[in-house]
């Protein structure tokens, strides 16, 4: 266990949706993370 907080959303490929929505709104910033 680590301890962390967590939520399991409703829609949960809504998040998925809306968060890869996030990173191609600032593809710069995620490049390294991405490539790696």
């Amino acid at each position: 266990e680590t301890n962390l907080p967590i939520h399991v959303d409703e829609e949960p490929l809504t998040c998925v949706v809306r968060g890869a929505g996030r990173i191609l709104d600032d593809l710069n910033k995620y490049r390294a993370v991405l490539t790696t």
